[in-house]
């Protein structure tokens, strides 16, 4: 074992050219203030390894404690997911699966507002001499058009459904939080373009503290679904908000119509609008699925609690595109091949790195 340890292990904290030059310390337990070797002898654990200060070493009721929780769950992790913990929390897991299967049937007519308008307004501001204002003005123009239409359809649909008020009240609300957000992701290309994505990040930001002030109000006051999701509408509000003032000060936006850009901007987004519908019906239609077959609210929340994890993680890959995009559309455009080949091999190898950690890491931690 010494060897073993001299050979494969590093110390931190510790000279290892001198730690390698004599066997070393092997501690085989501990027992309150000290620390025993493999010798039997006790040495006073001055440090308290830098966790045990108070209790020291295998307090009785600290490591019964710990047995009985093993016996449940070893570990878990929040990964930033605060507010749906705490509505999990405030709503119980049944009330959290309706206000699951709320947010997914919103969320479907939400992917046909998109429809690559975020990806194509990206594209086209970032083509040399392209017109922001007249380009961002019109998809504008189209994509709240296109949301009212939509999402307007969700909460009136929930009419003809037998469902609780509540569950209606959170399809509207979740509508109203889609339609707030869609709004404002049309501006995410100006910063993207500027490789200044500072105003972004504080939107988002903001927009989640907000949300889970609001939640944490539906908890205090034990307040019921629909208030639940009203948290959401209103982030979203405050989102869109921050959005606009900073887009504001570089590129003014009106609401417009332009025809020549109009048939420009479904030119460019019908292929990428069709895969984005097949992407996020692959991923969001799974919670319709169980509720069509009859899953229980119950199942619904355990299910759509679990999700939330994969929600957070994939919004790494996106955000690194989304930075991409721009640096791809001008190389392209100034037919500079090498440059274009050169920021697609920099990107997929930033994937990897990323992707490797996360793949082994869920391993892990799940």
């Amino acid at each position: 074992p010494a060897e073993k340890d001299k050979h494969y292990v590093w110390h931190p904290f510790t000279p290892m050219t001198s730690l390698c030059a004599r066997d070393p310390l092997v501690i085989e337990r501990g027992q309150g203030n000290y620390l025993i070797d493999t010798n039997g002898n006790r040495y006073l654990d001055g440090v308290s390894s830098l966790w045990v200060t108070v209790h020291g070493h295998r307090h009785p009721a600290i490591d019964q404690a710990i047995r009985n929780q093993l016996d449940q769950i070893a570990h878990s992790t929040l990964l930033g997911l605060a507010s749906f913990s705490l509505l999990l929390y405030a709503l119980d897991t049944p009330g959290f699966g309706a206000l699951t299967r709320a947010q997914t049937f919103a969320s479907m007519f939400a992917i046909f507002v998109d429809f690559g308008l975020t990806l194509t307004a990206t594209q086209m501001i970032s083509e040399p001499g392209a017109d922001e204002g007249k380009i961002l003005s019109s998809m504008l123009t189209v994509r709240t058009l296109s949301a009212l239409v939509f999402l307007s359809i969700a909460p009136i649909s929930t009419l003809f459904m037998p469902e609780t008020v509540g569950f209606r009240v959170a399809v509207l609300c979740f509508a109203g939080s889609f339609f707030f957000t869609s709004i404002a992701q049309v501006f995410v290309g100006v910063f993207q373009k500027r490789l200044a994505l500072g105003r972004v990040a504080i939107a988002e930001t903001v927009h989640r503290l907000v949300s889970f002030i609001g939640v944490v109000i539906v908890w205090f006051f034990h307040l019921g679904l629909g208030a639940a999701a009203s948290a959401f509408v209103i982030g979203a509000v405050v989102h869109l908000a921050i959005m606009l003032t900073g887009v504001e000060r570089s590129t003014p936006i009106r609401f417009s119509w332009d025809s020549k850009v109009v048939r420009a901007i479904f030119t460019k987004s019908w292929p990428i609008g069709v895969s984005i519908i097949f992407n996020l019906i692959y991923l969001k239609g799974d919670v319709l699925f169980m509720w069509l077959f009859n899953r229980t609210d119950t199942e619904i929340g355990y299910y759509g609690a679990a999700y939330k994890v994969i929600d957070v993680v994939t919004t790494v890959p996106t955000t690194l595109m989304g930075l991409l995009l721009p640096l791809l559309i001008v190389a392209w455009e100034t037919k500079n091949r090498p440059l274009f080949a050169k920021r697609m091999q920099d990107g997929f190898e930033v994937l990897v790195m990323l992707g490797i950690p996360f793949a082994i890491g869920s391993i892990f931690a799940g």
